[in-house]
């Protein structure tokens, strides 16, 4: 009997402790609130999302409909984001990074393009066209990758 109980409160331990990690996988990394309509999907985004790739970077719909987040940020969702590699940012990511023109507020921007010198082009999906800074983003002031948005 005694052996029964210490098995039982061992596989409990054993459980509690899985699904401890599960959670802590899932939700660890860092949170950002998306305070700007940059990401934002709505009655424009034919225009200034996919037209727009498609007539800049002769991007087809099915290529960007297989891009991650395929449905924008809503204005106030918190999304979740991992520190990455820069080599493991592709085009498509969201990103979360800063720049010193635009002030200490993130930026979550798409990477629509990997230019030859690794630097990122980036554009907010509800975004007519490209910011200065948006052309030649570098590495050193990406935060890290949108992997969940809430």
């Amino acid at each position: 009997m005694k052996i029964k109980i210490v098995t039982l409160i061992f596989l409990i331990i054993l459980i509690s402790a899985a699904a401890i990690g599960y959670w802590y996988y899932r939700f660890s990394g860092t949170f950002y609130r998306n305070v700007s309509g940059a990401m934002v999907h709505d009655s424009t985004t034919e225009v200034v999302y996919y037209k727009w790739l498609e007539n800049n970077l002769n991007y087809s719909r099915n290529y960007i409909d297989s891009w991650p987040i395929k449905n924008g940020i809503p204005l106030n969702s918190l999304i979740q984001i991992e520190k990455v590699d820069c080599n493991q940012i592709i085009v498509g990511d969201v990103i979360v990074y800063t720049v010193k023109s635009a002030g200490p507020v993130p930026i979550v921007h798409r990477v629509i393009k990997i230019n030859s010198d690794g630097t990122f082009m980036t554009k907010g999906d509800h975004n007519n066209g490209l910011l200065p800074f948006e052309n030649s983003v570098t590495c050193d002031y990406v935060l890290g990758k949108t992997v969940r948005v809430f």
